[in-house]
């Protein structure tokens, strides 16, 4: 991340750029979906989505919320 320094009366003040982590943080989500979307091969089968073997988690009104990727056709949910 580059910072843009100022001067001051006493001295010089570093800030961040934050226009730039927007940006970064864009490509990262783009990265992602990409991933997300490419085919995949577990035991002969191609799938798109989450890898099999990860997992991921979000939150709702009312708890939280996991799934896990069992197989490419498989989920397991918790919640």
């Amino acid at each position: 991340m580059e910072a843009i320094a100022t001067r001051s009366k006493k001295g010089v003040k570093k800030r961040s750029s934050t226009p730039r982590v927007k940006t970064q943080k864009k490509e990262v989500e783009k990265d992602l979906a990409e991933n997300y979307n490419q085919f995949k091969e577990f035991e002969g089968h191609q799938y798109t989505g989450m890898k099999v073997g990860r997992s991921h988690k979000w939150y709702y009104d009312k708890g939280e919320w996991r799934e896990s990727k069992i197989t490419c056709g498989r989920s397991r949910m918790q919640c």
